[in-house]
């Protein structure tokens, strides 16, 4: 079953490549957006080689249609590398152990598109899955994606409160949800892939996780699902029809 041919996933925030490597593992071809021109590289280099035939690595921002290139502001500590400059300069209230030393090493100019382009110019099968985690910039990511959401089985975006988060049901028709606490991610877990067979896979730390069907306790909108937000300050929300 090495790979379901017309289905893929769309890896936004390819960061360490660990999330790529769990698709591809589950048999999907995978789409891996990352704006850090040395983590394409680590991407890359990380695949391994029965899988490369699966995977494109693509060096881009996502952003509004029209705008071809931003600032990227490169932090010594890379995950917080970030099209915003304060997101990239600051300690993160949350991550206390992190020293004084999160500053701006560089900064580069990004070639940026559109989600809805990058589909446009690059997708050409079935998408089943959206993962978005780029840092300081999720939601105007999220926000990206106005012809082609319905195209689309499974999203997950990393939040903060619900309340920003309206426009998964209004405008973008997802009506089942779940909040994950991304704390809890790490470790060997039982995944399903892409032809419906249970295998065990073990996660690092900072993985997204299991998506899709082997997520368990989807709600609808409503009080329980935004009490659920406060189970912990990093987590993921996860979005299906």
């Amino acid at each position: 079953w090495r790979y379901k041919m017309n289905s893929c996933v769309i890896d936004i925030g390819g960061h360490d490549g660990s999330d790529t490597l769990f698709y591809l593992s589950q048999g999907y071809y995978v789409y891996t957006i990352e704006a850090n021109p040395d983590l394409c590289k680590q991407i890359e280099n990380s695949i391994p080689k029965g899988y490369r035939d699966m995977c494109e690595v693509h060096n881009l921002g996502i952003n509004e249609p029209g705008i071809p290139s931003l600032d990227f502001y490169v932090s010594n500590i890379s995950q917080f590398s970030s099209f915003k400059k304060d997101y990239a300069s600051k300690l993160p209230h949350w991550r206390e152990d992190y020293t004084k030393d999160n500053i701006i090493k560089e900064v580069l100019k990004i070639k940026t598109t559109s989600l809805d382009e990058f589909i446009d110019d690059y997708v050409t099968k079935e998408i089943e899955y959206i993962k978005i985690d780029v840092d300081g910039s999720n939601l105007s990511a999220g926000r990206r994606l106005k012809k082609n959401i319905h195209a689309v089985k499974y999203l997950s975006i990393e939040v903060g409160d619900w309340d920003s988060h309206e426009f998964l049901y209004s405008d973008y028709g997802f009506k089942k949800f779940y909040v994950s606490d991304q704390e809890k991610v790490k470790g060997i877990k039982n995944a399903t892939n892409a032809c419906g067979k249970v295998f065990e896979y073990e996660f690092s730390h900072g993985s997204s996780g299991l998506w899709g069907v082997d997520i368990d306790n989807w709600l609808p909108p409503g009080p329980e699902l935004i009490s659920s937000f406060s189970i912990s300050p990093w987590k993921d929300l996860h979005c299906s029809r």
